[in-house]
């Protein structure tokens, strides 16, 4: 078998502990069985710690071997170079920004000289440098070396007297050329403000490249295509551009698959099928030669990098791809970054920049419009502003500049970046208005200015008011049709005045038609009502789409998104974004000093106290259940560093000196309360450690650690807060961090620094071995599992290795963040070996990228050695603004609060409404009362109670192939599961032995599988295989075994099956009566109490028909299929009822009704639809939830209540509560400070017609 080329070996072996180990390609895949819980780690076998796409940086000489898809190019200028050799001339190369120049001279044209691409190439000096804003010093530094002197003294003869200086470079061996490359040449003319200079540095190019029996130095220059005409303002660079530029566009679809699969495949790295494909979907390339738009070549680097990021062993996945958000999300990520980092006139610019650039739609999408430089420039009040904001967006690619016309790089960008829908949003109208204005004026210059083109009355009215508001700037052609218009306007009125007298003679008409006239105008004011109401349903679709876009990186700006759009319009779509917000791990925020930073947070051990430090000084205990503030302290002039809790809530505090930019310095204290709950007065001392920055408590609680400068690590007695023992030092290290084992019989103390973890005996003060590992990055944070059995450290290479409590093995690594991990914490709940039916234990990590992420950790220890370790993300918590320095889990591991550095608590919950499983979720059912329920994946594992916190991931694994259908019997006291093999277990429920042999039986031959199973009546059960047999059997399930009696096969009149096309889809009715069945295109009654058919087969769908589900009282059958739709049955008559259901834009795989005739559909488009269905014969379209992130195979309403549970191909189980006004309820609560701030909602988007105040009211 071979994949994108490559040869793929699969091998399968048993391996120690109960483990299975497959060989994939270059991957092996291990998988560990328990009696509780399995799961699945892969093992990279190719290279897999580089990243060969680097983002929206350029390709460097470093990156070459991953530089694919301009073989072409290189060879072209290689070409004209060779040919310069003995012409002369500098060669330029022209591009739009984005379209790959840098990379093409870093990575494609240096490399190959080296490898001697030109006669005696491998050994010419070689200089590539840009201009910046003293370009002959630029030059100076390249040069020096070669001739011999200071750069300085260089830069100064270059400009007064480089004759000699040039002579000497040109003196040098013959054989022995020098290449100059001039990279981002733009600079000479964006950076340099010297004339002079910049005229000094073209002669000097120009006489160095010109050829005297040879050219000894070759030049190149790269410059931007928009600098074309500024470039050859100028003669000789006007000779260049004439003498055979070589100008680079766009890739071609085969380059561009080149440039996506090479660099993978360098470094044995598998591209999963599709994914290249939906990249160049998403980069705009539509007819696979067709070549994406110029500028957009870095983003797509960016995605891949991130893709990288997210791989699955040594495979770029499509999951990968789409967990990064994409391309959309990258860009606007950058803009962001981009608009942050300008001053304050340059971002007002920015904002008239960007709404000259958006063609605002009307009933349509917006678009990108394209704007000559000079009138952007011309328009604005400051145009070095303007310039500032447009350098800054193009040289991130967010804009595209080709020669004197500047346009958006691609209209993504007005969609995903927040900021600029705000100001869009902010005066739609009168954009639309200016808009319209704008095209209107050239159209008046282009008729030779004639009157008929002017505006007049209520438009010219609009225009003008427009025109009237601050940030819509007019250029002079506008100005000028506003003007003439205003003339016009004035000779009209003199005109009328002459009419007045005649107007009396019609006056009498004018009575005639006043009735008509009020027949129209109430005609009139009907339309005006709905075409009002369809301008808010409109907006309230709009905002429901904005909060599902913003749900997984802005959660707080998705909640008010969700919420606005309920208040505009009560439409299916804003009902969907609502319930949606219960999905988020977002659990609110306390706002505690707004604006100035919180540098350390904790919790006491029994979770119920939560201590927070702060840049200005200040300390805060708050109540862990209800978030309110017991307390606060403060240390004047000082900064909170750390702070931790002992056993029976004593606390130690660290803080350092402020500094008079608020930032840390040197003398560090340390105060102490006995009782964190009592405010006493703090006992404080010097531990005379230069700045501090962190602390422990050992388990007892009789000893406390702090981690300075220098010494690194003391000890304290948290009795008498006098030291104990000696300073623990080694080679005047610092200690970032610092922690105890936490076990009866450990004595370690550790503490990571540069580099290293250091072992100390905390007793003896002796050192033990040092921790290393294979870099040096610094350590900044520690901390042990309960028990002391795992050790995790995080540190600014942004990987989390876990090692055995003793540090003497490296177990796992474990990447994910993309900056410093500057806190870790393990969960004081479940230890992480997986003895017994523990799944493990979770441990948080908190990254300097605004993530804070939950990892769940199995350690399956043995006697033997220090076992196997593996961890699973779980949950991530991002934050758009706001970085959060230390996080902390609250009493168990289910909820996290984080400091943040806009002065808040972020509040955070890992099991909230999602469970999360180690695969696909195939099937769910309940309890005929709804308190009891099942679950089932595609690793055959069973799920029972998940929804209950305490059982929250409880997973017993059962054996290792997949699970399609489990069933509770009608009493609940029996479950019954199948799929991946001929055989069906059946037990008690809540036993663990399904897949035992006492409690399996065989149900099929073995060539067939069975995927549905269903309890009839009177302990009878029957299964659905996938070669269409469906049969009944008599269980009997005893104390040691279950017994299967065949007592009937179903079968179609004529036939030896059920369906002889296969079968999909099986369900039972409430009262036991009706057995339905689905197959391929038609679905199937059955009478349980003959076991015949009822009626004629259920023809309609165009497909497998594999969803099926009754209504309450049994009167009602839905099924669901392959042509994406839903159909409604009478169940007496087994006619259709109305028309199909349409809405779905895939598969339909699951449907179910609820007690009040709610019915849901889930589809492999990734979305749930919800229909009221209480009249089966117009069912109206209630709601559309979204959230899952691949297909949803099962979807279940619990009975007697208004919750839908469904399952997905992402590894989740969702919980949705559909009681709307609950959900607002709570939603409110989490977004109030965001809603009463102006501060804190400074970042929301746009609400359309909603004030934020009246959001929630």
């Amino acid at each position: 078998m071979q994949v994108n080329g490559t040869p793929v070996v699969h091998l399968e072996a048993e391996a120690a502990y109960g483990a299975v180990a497959y060989q994939s390609g270059r991957d092996t895949h291990l998988h560990y069985h328990g009696s509780a819980h399995s799961t699945h780690r892969v093992e990279s076998g190719g290279k897999g710690d580089q990243c060969p796409y680097p983002g929206l940086a350029a390709f460097g000489p470093g990156e070459a071997r991953w530089f694919f898809g301009r073989e072409r190019a290189a060879a072209d200028l290689i070409s004209l170079l060779d040919r310069r050799l003995a012409s002369g001339g500098a060669q330029v190369v022209v591009a739009p920004s984005g379209a790959g120049k840098s990379s093409l001279l870093r990575a494609g044209l240096l490399p190959r000289l080296r490898h001697r691409a030109l006669p005696g190439s491998r050994t010419w000096p070689k200089a590539l440098f840009t201009p910046t804003a003293r370009p002959l010093h630029s030059l100076a530094t390249q040069l020096a070396p070669l001739v011999g002197a200071e750069p300085a003294a260089l830069a100064t003869a270059l400009r007064t007297d480089p004759g000699p200086w040039l002579a000497r470079l040109r003196g040098r061996d013959a054989d022995s050329r020098v290449l100059l490359v001039v990279d981002q040449f733009e600079e000479l003319f964006t950076l340099c403000g010297d004339e002079s200079e910049r005229r000094a540095f073209v002669q000097l190019l120009s006489g160095l490249a010109e050829a005297r029996d040879g050219a000894d130095v070759l030049v190149v220059i790269g410059v931007r295509a928009d600098f074309y005409a500024t470039f050859a303002a100028y003669p000789a660079l006007r000779s260049a551009l004439q003498d055979s530029p070589l100008v680079l566009g766009p890739m071609s679809g085969s380059e561009l698959r080149e440039a996506i699969e090479y660099p993978a495949r360098d470094l044995g790295l598998q591209v999963e099928p599709g994914l290249v494909e939906l990249l160049l979907r998403d980069l705009g390339v539509t007819d696979g030669e067709v070549g994406y738009e110029a500028g957009r070549l870095p983003l797509l680097a960016h995605a891949l990098r991130g893709v990288w990021h997210q791989r699955h062993g040594s495979t770029l996945t499509v999951d990968g791809y789409r967990v990064t958000g994409g391309i959309e999300r990258a860009i606007a990520r950058t803009a962001d970054q981009v608009h942050a980092g300008l001053d304050e006139a340059a971002q007002q610019a920015a904002r008239e920049l960007f709404l000259r650039l958006v063609g605002v739609g009307d009933g349509t999408d917006d678009t990108r419009r394209r704007v000559r430089r000079d009138e952007l420039l011309h328009t604005s009040a400051e145009p070095d502003a303007v310039l500032r904001a447009l350098e800054a967006f193009t040289a991130q690619r967010l804009l595209t500049r080709q020669r004197d016309v500047v346009e958006i790089t691609h209209e993504a960008l007005i969609r995903a970046w927040p900021l600029l829908r705000k100001w869009l949003d902010k005066d739609r109208d009168g954009l639309l208005v200016h808009q319209r204005l704008a095209d209107a004026a050239v159209g008046w210059h282009r008729n030779g200015r004639s009157p008929d083109a002017l505006y007049r009355g209520v438009v010219l009215a609009d225009a003008h008011a427009a025109a009237a508001k601050q940030h819509i700037v007019l250029t002079p052609l506008e100005q000028d049709f506003l003007a003439a218009g205003r003339r016009a306007r004035q000779r009209g009125v003199r005109r009328r005045r002459k009419l007045v007298a005649g107007m009396a003679v019609v006056s009498v008409l004018a009575l005639l038609s006043a009735v008509v006239a009020f027949r129209s105008a109430d005609q009139a004011a009907q339309q005006q009502r709905y075409a009002q109401d369809q301008r808010l349903i409109a907006e309230s679709r709009r905002l429901a789409t904005q909060a599902q876009e913003f749900a997984d990186y802005n959660p707080q700006a998705s909640i008010v998104l969700a919420l606005a759009s309920w208040r505009t319009r009560q439409t299916p779509e804003a009902r969907g974004a609502l319930l949606g917000t219960q999905m988020g791990s977002f659990d609110g925020v306390t706002v505690l000093d707004e604006g100035r930073e919180l540098t350390a947070v904790a919790v006491s051990k029994d979770g119920d106290l939560v201590a927070l430090g702060g840049q200005a000084g200040r300390l805060w205990l708050l109540s862990a259940p209800s978030r309110q503030v017991i307390w606060t302290d403060e240390f004047p002039d000082r900064y909170v560093t750390a702070v931790e809790f002992g056993i029976d809530h004593t606390l130690a505090v660290t803080t350092v000196k402020r500094l008079p930019d608020g930032k840390p310095g040197d003398g560090g204290t340390v105060a102490l309360w006995p009782d964190a709950k009592v405010k006493a007065e703090r006992e404080e001392f010097d531990p005379e450690q230069g700045p501090l920055f962190d602390i422990a408590f050992s388990d007892n609680g009789a000893l406390l650690a702090t981690a300075g400068q220098q010494p690194g690590v003391r000890q304290w007695s948290t009795a008498t807060a006098n030291p104990y023992g000696e300073a623990l030092q080694d080679r005047d290290a610092a200690a970032y961090t610092v922690a105890y084992r936490p076990c009866d019989e450990c004595k370690e103390l550790i503490a990571g620094g540069d580099g290293v973890i250091r072992r100390w005996d905390r007793f003896t003060g002796r050192s033990l071995e040092s921790i290393t590992w294979r870099n040096t990055a610094a350590v900044h944070a520690v901390g042990f599992s309960r028990g002391g059995k795992l050790l995790a450290s995080g540190a600014a290479d942004q990987v989390l290795r876990l090692w055995d409590g003793g540090g003497t093995a490296l177990l796992d690594e474990v990447t994910g963040h993309n900056l410093l991990i500057s806190d870790l914490a393990f969960a004081a709940g479940e230890p992480c070996d997986t003895g017994g039916n523990r799944p493990g234990c979770a441990l948080l990590t908190n990254s300097l990228d605004l993530t804070t992420r939950v990892w769940m950790v199995r350690h399956d220890n043995t006697p033997a050695g220090p076992g196997v370790v593996t961890a699973t993300e779980v949950a991530k918590f991002e934050t758009q603004n706001s970085t959060s320095y230390h996080a902390a889990f609250v009493g168990d591991s289910y909820q996290v609060v984080a400091s943040g550095t806009d002065g808040s608590a972020r509040w955070w919950s890992t099991a909230r409404r999602v469970v999360s499983s180690a695969a696909a979720v195939n099937d769910i059912d309940f309890t005929g009362d709804g308190e009891s329920q099942i679950a089932v994946d595609a690793q055959g594992a069973v799920l029972s109670d998940y929804s209950t916190p305490s059982e929250n991931g409880r997973f017993w694994r059962q054996r290792s192939q997949v699970f399609t259908s489990a069933a509770f019997s009608p009493s609940g006291d029996h479950v019954a599961v199948a799929g991946g093999a001929n055989d069906v277990g059946v037990a008690a429920a809540g036993d663990r032995s399904l897949a035992t042999e006492a409690r399996r039986f065989v149900a099929t031959d073995r060539s067939d599988e069975i995927l549905r199973v269903a309890f009839g009546p009177d302990g009878t059960l029957f299964t659905g295989s996938r070669e269409g047999l469906v049969k009944r059997w008599q269980i009997t399930v005893a104390a040691e075994r279950t017994t299967a009696e065949e007592s009937a096969s179903l079968t179609e009149p004529g036939a030896e099956v059920a369906h002889e096309k296969g079968l999909c889809g099986m369900a039972i009715s409430h009262n036991r009566r009706y057995l339905a069945t689905g197959s391929d295109g038609v679905g199937r009654l059955w009478d349980t109490s003959d076991n015949q058919p009822v009626g004629k087969p259920l023809a309609g769908h165009q497909g497998s028909v594999c969803g099926l589900a009754f209504n309450r009282d049994d009167t009602v059958l839905a099924t669901a299929g392959f042509d994406n739709t839903v159909r409604l049955w009478d169940v007496p008559t087994g006619l259709p009822i109305g028309e199909p259901l349409l809405g779905h834009t895939g598969p339909v795989m699951s449907v179910a009704f609820s007690d009040d005739g709610k019915l849901a559909s889930g589809s492999h488009d990734r979305t749930v639809r919800v229909w009221d269905a209480s009249r089966p014969e117009s069912p109206r379209h209630w709601a559309t939830l979204t959230g899952h992130r691949d297909k949803i195979n099962a979807v279940r309403f619990r009975p007697a209540s208004d919750e839908l549970h469904t399952g997905s191909d992402d590894h989740t189980l969702r919980m949705w509560q559909f009681d709307v006004d609950q959900v607002r309820q709570r939603a409110c609560g989490l977004v109030a400070h965001v809603l009463a701030s102006d501060e804190a909602s400074k970042n929301l988007p746009e609400l359309g017609t909603v004030q934020r105040q009246d959001v929630c009211a």
